[in-house]
């Protein structure tokens, strides 16, 4: 658990640009990653701290814990070599 006393401007009160947007992505894709499900996921509950350059998620309050292995989450497949999820490719391959 991280306390802080501030952690930056909530961006709930402006159009997030690019590299903002780009922070909330990587911050949403890494709570993920932990298996951690917000529920309350909206602007008013990111802040943008301009000093980190990142975007910081809180209110957990709702939250709840994906306890499955990473692989098997909806929208986390992992991607092989030739670039197709779980052997399944888009393209035709000659071999």
């Amino acid at each position: 658990m991280l306390l802080m006393g501030w952690g930056g401007e909530s961006v709930g009160h402006s159009t997030p640009d690019k590299t903002t947007q780009r922070a909330i992505s990587r911050s949403v894709k890494e709570i993920r990653r932990f298996g951690v499900v917000h529920q309350d996921l909206r602007p008013e509950n990111i802040l943008w701290n301009a000093e980190l350059q990142r975007a910081l998620i809180i209110d957990f309050h709702l939250c709840t814990l994906d306890r499955r292995p990473l692989d098997r989450r909806p929208g986390t497949l992992k991607r092989l070599r030739d670039g197709s999820t779980e052997g399944h490719s888009k393209r035709v391959r000659v071999v």
